[in-house]
């Protein structure tokens, strides 16, 4: 009987072994989950208000904070080159819309107004217009030219137009 006894106990340890095991390991998943932030006095890069790269030392300040929070805050140099050229090509599309629509307003209340907007098929590698009249995606640009998708791809170029629909920022995790 003693034996049965100890194996009772040896069991009941080790389950209770197990399961302190699964809750550090869920703990270490969770970490790994969180967005990378420098600590206090590590350098971290961000792009300056003149457009450039720029390096700044992590106090936990108030420009720490906005840029961490508005996501302008990068591990590397090369993440955030690769950012800006996306945010670049971004506010390139967003000032053809403008230029296209001639300064005639969009209006999401008015169902007979075409709006033209695009997204990539990764399926089919190209674009697609997105016809809409009176719902919005959002982070979307729209245009009121039906020949928005053309003229951009004329412009700006499919490779940059490309790498602005399929770009994933790829967060440094915690380590």
């Amino acid at each position: 009987m003693d034996n049965l006894e100890d194996l009772k106990k040896q069991i009941s340890e080790l389950q209770s072994k197990v399961t302190k095991l699964e809750n550090e390991s869920k703990k270490e998943n969770k970490k790994e989950n969180k967005r990378w932030r420098a600590e206090i006095n590590d350098t971290y890069f961000y792009i300056n208000d003149v457009g450039y790269v720029d390096v700044s030392h992590e106090n936990n300040d108030s420009f720490d904070k906005y840029r961490f929070k508005t996501r302008n805050y990068f591990k590397t140099e090369e993440e955030e080159e690769e950012y800006q050229e996306i945010m670049t090509t971004y506010y390139d599309l967003m000032d053809l819309a403008e230029e296209l629509n001639n300064g005639e307003k969009i209006d999401w209340h008015n169902e007979y107004q075409c709006k033209y907007s695009f997204y990539y098929k990764y399926d089919c590698d190209s674009f697609e217009t997105l016809f809409a009249h009176s719902y919005k995606n959002s982070g979307q640009i729209y245009c009121l030219d039906e020949d928005f998708l053309k003229k951009a791809i004329k412009k700006i170029g499919e490779d940059k137009l490309k790498k602005l629909f399929t770009y994933e920022r790829n967060y440094k995790m915690e380590e």
